[in-house]
């Protein structure tokens, strides 16, 4: 059986990346509460924001790791910089896939995801700036329950020390995904509830003496 090996994500990876992100999301409990994925029309529309999130990764350098298994994307982990790219850099991305982010956007449930973007917001007086915040981390549901989540993790601290980071933030809907990442030096910085989710708040800060 192939090593899991990781490596940095590239243009050759961008498709499995896609692929990988899109699969995983659409089971994830807040996107499940935005979206009707039963629909294919959503489903596929859905895959053009997975596409925006690994093109914006690659044109403006934000760091990202790709798991492999052989040739075979099984996992990634894509995260933003405290700073944002310029707009210019990330722009033409948008526009070229505007009718279709339209499309989705007709689609979505409204009400609740307006709620669920408030909740979403970093709780920015318990983070310590500058934060790299942790936009996905996605394992191919085929490949889930074998460490590779975990594999993606243990490699970010390094990630951040390189940004010169306080710590990675992140949040999560999901219970389950909560206990994977405070075994992973995760803590909890605040819970909010929005029914029917909990929205968990998490941040791994920077060790002390690291840089």
């Amino acid at each position: 059986m192939p090593e899991i090996k990781l490596e940095k994500l590239n243009q050759k990876h961008l498709e499995g990346v896609v692929e990988v992100t899109s699969q995983a999301f659409y089971g994830e409990a807040i996107t499940a509460c935005v979206y009707d994925f039963s629909r294919e029309s959503v489903r596929r529309g859905y895959r053009i924001n997975s596409e925006i999130m690994a093109l914006k990764a690659l044109k403006a350098s934000y760091p990202a790791l790709v798991a492999l298994k052989g040739d075979r994307v099984v996992g990634a982990a894509m995260l933003k910089p405290a700073k944002a790219a310029p707009f210019y850099v990330t722009w033409m991305i948008y526009l070229r896939r505007l009718p279709q982010l339209l499309n989705l956007f007709l689609k979505a449930r409204h009400r609740q995801g307006m709620e669920l973007k408030r909740k979403m917001e970093p709780p920015r007086e318990e983070l310590s700036r500058p934060y790299i915040t942790l936009e996905a981390l996605a394992v191919s549901p085929s490949h889930q329950g074998q460490g590779i989540g975990a594999k993606l993790l243990r490699e970010l601290p390094r990630i951040c020390l390189d940004e010169g980071a306080s710590g990675i933030y992140l949040f999560t809907g999901e219970e389950k995904n909560r206990h994977i990442y405070l075994k992973n030096g995760y803590r909890d910085i605040k819970a909010v509830e929005a029914n029917p989710l909990t929205i968990y708040h998490m941040f791994m800060p920077r060790e002390k003496g690291d840089g």
